[in-house]
């Protein structure tokens, strides 16, 4: 959810997921991000915030944008699964 000129996004969480798991495996992948609790007076949601502005080149930010899409097509558990 956004505004088309705005600098962020706010990316709402499907179920199973949750704020803190796919915060710590974006972070892992080297995309910063920044979950609802730092902006929520009471029950913060499964959400957080893309900063748009932060890479310094437009193939940067494709490419965060990219890993973000990619880990929200799969499972919590499956990212951590080692083989």
């Amino acid at each position: 959810v956004t505004h088309p000129e705005a600098h962020h996004l706010w990316l709402k969480l499907r179920e199973p997921w949750t704020r803190g798991e796919f915060a710590s495996l974006l972070r892992d992948a080297g995309v910063g991000i920044v979950t609802s609790d730092a902006f929520a007076l009471s029950q913060p949601p499964e959400a957080m915030r893309i900063g748009l502005g932060a890479p310094a080149t437009r193939a940067e930010l494709a490419d965060g944008l990219r890993i973000v899409a990619n880990l929200l097509d799969q499972s919590p558990a499956l990212p951590a699964m080692v083989v």
